[in-house]
């Protein structure tokens, strides 16, 4: 069963739910084709990464992805034991032209 629930997120609230955040550009490929990520084999293009510490925060910050119309992609990184995003999106930059 699927619900609609009714929440407001902005910026602030998004970076608040990932645990740490960087640039994911060609010096990963590397660890990417060593497997460190599971459902991944290259980068499509997209060059920040965002972990988040637990699966609620992975659902709502994919939420908030998709409600901006932002393409991402969901990881799972093998090192740390745990949940990713690779995006386009960066909150510093969007923080910065405001």
């Amino acid at each position: 069963m699927k619900s609609n629930i009714v929440l407001q997120m902005d910026i602030e609230d998004f970076e608040a739910l990932s645990s740490s955040y960087m640039a994911f550009d060609k010096s990963w490929d590397d660890q990417i084709k060593d497997g460190r990520f599971e459902n991944i084999e290259s980068n499509p293009g997209f060059n920040i990464i965002y972990w988040f510490d637990n699966a609620v925060s992975l659902i709502l910050a994919k939420t908030y992805l998709k409600s901006i119309g932002q393409d991402f992609k969901e990881l799972y990184d093998t090192n740390l034991d745990g949940y990713s995003i690779i995006t386009n999106f960066d909150v510093s930059e969007v923080a910065n032209a405001s």
